[in-house]
């Protein structure tokens, strides 16, 4: 879609806001160009109504013929990496333990 982005805090906002829907796999902004890419399994009408609502932007559908990526119709993302990032806001808590006294935890 367009969206009308005029500085870095616009594209990271435009980012999160698409990143949180559900269904939402990858997300790529391209703030030259003012596109915003949304792979996955939602509704059009909710993503562009969502990025209205949210950010108060100004977003249009960009046109088909333009869409260079689409996801494939059987389903499978030709790069698998980028499922593993779509959301960078998981942070894994690690646990160690203690030999002095098994009983206490300690989380870094």
């Amino acid at each position: 879609m367009k969206v009308e982005m005029d500085c870095s805090v616009c594209k990271r906002r435009a980012r999160r806001t698409m990143q949180k829907m559900k269904g939402v796999v990858y997300v790529d902004v391209d703030a030259d160009q003012l596109k915003v890419t949304v792979m996955g399994y939602v509704d059009p009408e909710k993503v562009l109504d969502k990025m209205r609502r949210t950010t108060g932007m100004k977003a249009e559908y960009w046109r088909p013929e333009t869409a260079g990526n689409r996801m494939p119709v059987n389903g499978n993302n030709p790069t698998g990496s980028t499922l593993a990032y779509a959301n960078s806001s998981d942070f894994m808590a690690v646990t160690t333990f203690s030999d002095e006294n098994p009983n206490a935890c300690a989380t870094m």
